[in-house]
């Protein structure tokens, strides 16, 4: 991955958690039963998305055979379904309320959209990205 992509990375990275602590606090004092929710939620999706990079990184960045690409591959979908699994399985058994899990696990989306309006901006404007 390029400087610039480990840059993207880290800036979503921030904004992730400082969207997600922001998002904890304030549905704690609005909502109470509703933080643990958010919260469950935001780590979640900042668990897969570090083991996401992880995978990525595997795949791209060293030299690898094909073969072993097709493996890394395969634990990539592996890790999606296992994913949807937690999601539901912790829905299922009512450990959280299903709105404000998915506000958790929405705040991954936002810092990407707002990280990708900001560079679009930059380039509108003429700046470095």
């Amino acid at each position: 991955m390029t400087e610039a992509g480990y840059e993207i990375v880290r800036k979503v990275k921030i904004l992730h958690v400082l969207l997600g602590s922001a998002s904890v606090v304030v549905v704690s004092y609005l909502w109470k039963g509703a933080a643990l929710s958010v919260f469950l939620g935001w780590v979640l999706m900042a668990c897969n998305f570090e083991l996401l990079e992880w995978q990525m990184k595997r795949i791209f960045c060293r030299g690898q055979k094909p073969r072993n690409r097709f493996a890394v591959m395969v634990k990539y979908y592996l890790r999606f379904v296992v994913l949807a699994l937690i999601m539901w399985l912790v829905i299922a058994e009512k450990l959280v309320k299903p709105l404000p899990f998915a506000a958790g696990l929405f705040l991954l989306g936002i810092s990407f959209v707002v990280v990708a309006f900001e560079m679009f901006i930059k380039q509108a404007l003429g700046r470095e990205v």
